[in-house]
């Protein structure tokens, strides 16, 4: 029996003393494991720099939240070769987290780093906090102007400073990763990266976009522009802005019960998406989140205020950016009688109405006037420019000024002598109204 009990105490012993040695419990420090150089996230390892909140010995607790937190900015991997502080290199972040630590090194300061296969060091920003360091790396953007690269130094926390670089006609800059920025800081980027200048022409022209070369028409000077084939179409519509229509016939369908303000949210929304500058500023703003009494629907959509706004009504309309916009009424004139062509017809592309429009006599049951209603875009012929619908459908607003605001082209319900290429018709009710009868085409500058 005593020689069973002698075992039984040997083996606990022995148990006891292994359990002591895995935990570090000698005072030689704990053990962990090292960081990367391409591991740049929050770390805070228990053990550096004796951060145990009790115990003696020299080596720290391995709890988390023990040692200092050491935060490298970035998340793209450099090949750090080694960090240079008071002219000693370290391997790793822990060995010169470690030598600061020692150093006391407080406030804010700078130490150098290797990338490999680069001869010169880089500059990396440190301040210390109330529970380590946060290590800002320098970081190398490669700007791509017409061919012509120029490198930019930046740290993750103060972006990219392009003012140098940027000219007029750079409509954005495209990072490599497909985000895409405008202005002259980037901010929120990270690692070492190529950014390419994209100028207005180099903007992909959109679908159903018709190219319409300008021109004089008796004493007015209509600019290039690019013109929308048809009219914005509830699809489209609907991917920027919201309705209170709870049905309508089909996507591809006018949209209609749009409002002048309404067309403004819609054309600075896909602007803003397709990376163009917006033609529409509303108290100092191009954004429509910002413009007051903006009104939003239960899918997080904007549409114009409901109501008579002096904000709104006070629109300035840039027409030098290459945004969408409404076209003024000299532009849609020009568009509907297709443009340099000098079309001779009354309706937009025939002086046979039925070839070209839906409106009052064919756009009901069967093509007569029963049940009149809208039709999809694009239903009837074009005229020669490519354009669809300018006559009949829906009618279309236009803006020379707020002052005054029209449509043009006639709708479905309308006879034919309001649908001809120089009818239109001043809206009595103002921009607010939203007609089942009316929605618009869009426009944009051609460079």
């Amino acid at each position: 029996m005593k020689k069973v009990i002698l075992f039984l105490m040997f083996c606990i012993i022995l148990n006891t003393v292994l359990f002591l040695l895995s935990c570090g419990g000698g005072g030689g420090g704990a053990a962990s494991a090292s960081l990367p150089a391409s591991e740049y996230t929050t770390h805070n390892p228990g053990g550096w720099g004796g951060g145990g909140s009790s115990g003696g010995s020299s080596g720290g607790s391995n709890n988390e939240g023990s040692g200092p937190e050491v935060t490298v900015q970035g998340s793209t991997p450099l090949n750090v070769t080694g960090y240079i502080f008071n002219s000693i290199t370290y391997s790793s972040v822990e060995e010169l987290t470690r030598a600061m630590l020692a150093a006391n090194a407080g406030g804010s300061f700078e130490i150098t780093f290797m990338v490999a296969g680069e001869t010169s060091p880089r500059t990396a920003k440190v301040s210390r906090t109330d529970r380590g360091y946060n290590i800002d790396l320098q970081y190398k953007a490669t700007c791509v102007k017409n061919s012509v690269s120029t490198i930019i130094m930046y740290y993750t926390n103060s972006g990219i400073n392009l003012s140098s670089l940027n000219e007029a006609g750079i409509a954005y800059w495209q990072v490599s990763g497909g985000s895409t920025y405008t202005g002259s800081l980037i901010t929120g980027v990270k690692g070492d990266i190529t950014i390419t200048a994209m100028f207005a022409e180099d903007i992909p022209v959109p679908a159903g976009m018709v190219y319409v070369a300008g021109g004089t028409s008796g004493s007015n000077t209509i600019p290039n522009l690019y013109v929308c084939d048809h009219e914005v179409t509830w699809y489209e519509y609907q991917t920027y802005c919201y309705t209170n229509i709870t049905s309508w016939e089909g996507t591809n369908y006018p949209a209609y019960t749009v409002s002048l303000y309404d067309a403004f949210v819609y054309c600075n929304l896909r602007s803003i998406a397709e990376r163009r500058q917006p033609c529409y500023t509303i108290n100092g703003s191009t954004d429509p989140n910002s413009w007051p009494d903006i009104q939003t629907g239960t899918n997080g959509k904007l549409r114009g205020t409901g109501s008579d706004n002096s904000a709104w009504n006070s629109v300035n309309v840039d027409k030098t950016k290459n945004g969408y916009r409404l076209p003024t009424s000299d532009e849609w004139k020009w568009a509907a009688k297709g443009g340099t062509n000098r079309d001779p017809y009354q309706y937009a592309g025939s002086d046979d109405i039925d070839d070209v429009a839906w409106y009052r006599e064919n756009s009901g049951d069967n093509g007569t006037s029963t049940n009149r209603k809208s039709h999809p875009v694009k239903g009837k012929q074009p005229n020669s420019l490519g354009l669809y619908d300018m006559s009949g459908n829906i009618k279309e607003w236009i803006l020379n000024g707020m002052s005054s605001v029209s449509y043009y082209g006639g709708s479905y319900s309308d006879v034919a002598s309001d649908c001809t290429v120089t009818s239109y018709v001043t809206s009595s009710t103002g921009p607010t109204y939203r007609y089942s009868t009316t929605g618009f085409r869009v426009v944009y500058k051609a460079e």
